[in-house]
């Protein structure tokens, strides 16, 4: 009788207990299992076989895997190898303490963290190798302590020490944004800016010329010595006065308006100028996220700004064939930021004036 939910387990001595996830001991293969799709944690202490596929979440497999991994969230952890395998977690890390052979190890929402990976491609949020030789990797973050031969191409790249292996050059990739969008909507500000401040100068040229006809000229001087008690009016020229008000009313009513647009164009040129000086440094600082360091440069090495196009989320999210197509191929329009068999390299993003 169990107290509790959960799936039967017998350890190898023949203990019997309820375990909170599905452990099983034979191996994934043919003969034991078959292909599995399963809703609980999954522990295994055998091998995955070549072309086995198991379909879960929270996978953990003490043996080596050839087969191909599907989880749906949690981890993927792998205590030994992954050769010719697939590892793909849509919602969490995977992760490789043996070593990766030619497989795919890809976390759409996560990351992947390996200890050696060789011929492999590598796909995720964040990636972190400690050494990676003739590898795709594509991700947000890419961190790799010994690069060779590797195509990498990521936002942010930091690599102990980069160079060629045998015949397969050392490409890097950063991943600089396109700022297109940005640098239209300010210069579509400065637009309007210059058109306020054009508008502004021609009602102040109007008003201008409107104080400058004689009858406005004398109204405005009368008008202001008497406002400053500098002039005191007979009744007879108060008349004289108050015709001349009456004449200039519809004038003065017209300057008013413009003296109103000339303060609207004020405010709304400030306005456009504080919107683009927000939206450069917005500019800047997106530019500024991508970033690429190499520690040492240990043969021949290349490293091409490659930028994103707008609107696409997750620059890792893309099958096998398209990331090494991509990362191997010289399609991509790219941007010349260091080619060497020597040195290091600490460059940050700075987009053209």
């Amino acid at each position: 009788m169990a107290t509790q939910a959960g799936y039967v387990n017998v350890d190898e001595g023949g203990k019997i207990s309820i375990e909170n996830k599905i452990v099983s001991r034979e191996g994934v293969s043919s003969r034991t299992t078959g292909n599995l799709k399963l809703r609980a944690a999954y522990e295994e202490y055998g091998d995955v076989q070549e072309q086995r596929q198991l379909d879960g979440s929270d996978i953990t497999i003490h043996g080596d895997v050839y087969g191909h991994l599907h989880s749906h969230g949690g981890l993927i952890l792998l205590q030994r190898n992954l050769v010719g395998g697939t590892a793909f977690n849509e919602h969490g890390d995977v992760r490789v303490e043996g070593v990766a052979s030619g497989s795919v190890l890809q976390a759409l929402s996560g990351e992947v963290h390996v200890k050696r990976a060789e011929s492999c491609v590598i796909a995720g949020t964040r990636v972190v190798i400690d050494s990676a030789s003739n590898c795709e990797i594509i991700a947000d973050e890419v961190v790799i302590e010994l690069a060779e031969g590797c195509a990498v191409a990521a936002r942010i790249i930091r690599i102990g020490s980069a160079g060629p292996r045998r015949q397969v050059e050392m490409l890097l990739f950063p991943l600089v944004p396109d700022l297109s969008v940005l640098e239209q909507r300010i210069a579509e500000s400065l637009a309007k800016a210059a058109q306020y401040q054009q508008l502004q100068h021609k009602r102040q040229q109007e008003i201008d010329a409107i104080a400058q006809l004689p009858e406005v000229r004398n109204y405005l001087a009368l008008a202001g010595q008497l406002r400053r008690g500098e002039l005191q009016l007979q009744p007879a020229q108060q008349l004289q006065y108050d015709k001349l008000a009456a004449r200039i009313a519809p004038v003065l009513k017209e300057v008013a308006r413009l003296r109103l647009e000339v303060k609207q164009s004020e405010i709304l040129h400030a306005q456009m100028l504080a919107l683009v000086a927000q939206l450069r440094q917005e500019r800047q600082a997106t530019a500024g996220q991508s970033r690429c360091t190499l520690g040492l440069v240990d043969g021949e090495t290349t490293v091409r700004a490659l930028v994103v196009p707008p609107g696409q989320a997750k620059v890792y999210d893309r099958p096998p064939k398209e990331i090494k197509a991509l990362l191997r191929s010289a399609t991509p329009v790219t941007q010349a930021v260091f080619a060497d068999s020597t040195g290091s390299l600490d460059w940050t993003y700075q987009p053209p004036p």
